[in-house]
């Protein structure tokens, strides 16, 4: 039992920790402005690696809605490093390169995309040049209009890896694994005599002979392949 309480335990602080690194940040909400028309423009700090999901719920439908249109820029940046005589490595130049992200309709009144943000690398050149990159999330432009007043909320979540959940699901099975294994201790405990008066269907021979000839007729089975002795016959006839 003890045991089964740790395991319970641990697999609901896994899945706490699992919703709280799953949590919605909310970058801007607010009702629509006056002809009914939304405009947001914002920027998200710089944000770890990983996939990240921005949704945008509205309170209008799509039925509802004249247009929307939406810009989510990552930016990819590029520091270059050459080799130059008498100066061995040095930085030579620069380059930024965006990636324009759009919302789609993932339900009548949400609309969202995900954007994944790359660790910082670097690509290394035979002549100990290299160059270096890095990610930053990301900016954020959105323009709409309906027919009837309404508000919108705009948010970013963490996608989680595939990984967080296989190791959830793993975590469930094993509770019940446990929660079975009580049960059918439990079950023995309460029911000695029906397990001491079952004879051993992987036995043969003299050893099925003897469980056989020892159990009692009343909750006795006779397996396929073993030997039952005449006295426990004329016993249950």
């Amino acid at each position: 039992m003890k045991r089964l309480v740790s395991i319970l335990f641990a697999i609901a602080l896994s899945v706490t920790m699992t919703t709280a690194a799953l949590a919605a940040t909310v970058i801007a909400s607010g009702p629509y402005d006056l002809g009914n028309q939304f405009s947001i423009f914002s920027k998200v700090g710089a944000l770890a690696p990983g996939t990240y999901r921005f949704t945008l719920d509205l309170t209008t439908s799509f039925e509802d809605l004249d247009y929307l249109e939406s810009d989510i820029v990552k930016t990819i940046s590029d520091n270059m490093y050459t080799y130059q005589d008498g100066l061995g490595v040095v930085l030579t130049g620069g380059d930024d390169v965006d990636q324009d992200y759009t919302l789609l309709q993932t339900g009548p009144t949400r609309y969202a995309v995900d954007v994944t943000v790359y660790p910082d690398h670097s690509v290394p050149y035979p002549d100990g040049g290299h160059d270096d990159y890095y990610e930053t999330c990301c900016s954020i432009s959105i323009f709409g209009s309906a027919e009837s007043p309404g508000s919108y909320t705009l948010s970013y979540a963490p996608v989680a890896e595939p990984e967080s959940w296989a190791l959830m699901i793993a975590g469930f099975g094993v509770v019940g694994a446990a929660m079975r294994g009580a049960r059918l201790r439990r079950s023995s405990m309460e029911h000695p005599d029906h397990i001491r008066n079952t004879p051993n269907c992987g036995r043969s021979g003299i050893g099925a002979s003897n469980v056989a000839a020892s159990a009692s007729p009343r909750t006795s089975r006779v397996c396929a392949g073993s030997i039952t002795p005449s006295s426990h016959i004329r016993a249950v006839a």
